[in-house]
């Protein structure tokens, strides 16, 4: 069972990032990369993705693929501050 008793739908983008997010905080970065390609796989459009895989990226000192993951993020949703 899920939050509030409903069952996690492990497919959903949103349940993918949000269980990507706590892999992040949780260290396992390797994990959470994971997870971040797999819903851009599902949805290349998933600008969310492409952002929190460029922090891992540039985390990982793999500068040329972060900065094009955060170009990418900011190409799909010109309108988020965070980026």
């Amino acid at each position: 069972a899920g939050v509030r008793g409903r069952a996690r739908d492990e497919t959903d983008p949103e349940e993918q990032l949000r269980t990507a997010g706590d892999r992040e905080w949780a260290g396992d970065a390797a994990g959470a990369e994971r997870l971040y390609r797999a819903i851009i796989e599902a949805d290349p459009g998933h600008g969310e993705a492409h952002y929190f895989l460029s922090r891992i990226a540039l985390l990982d000192r793999r500068h040329g693929e972060a900065a094009a993951l955060l170009e990418k993020a900011v190409a799909l949703q010109p309108e988020e501050a965070l980026y």
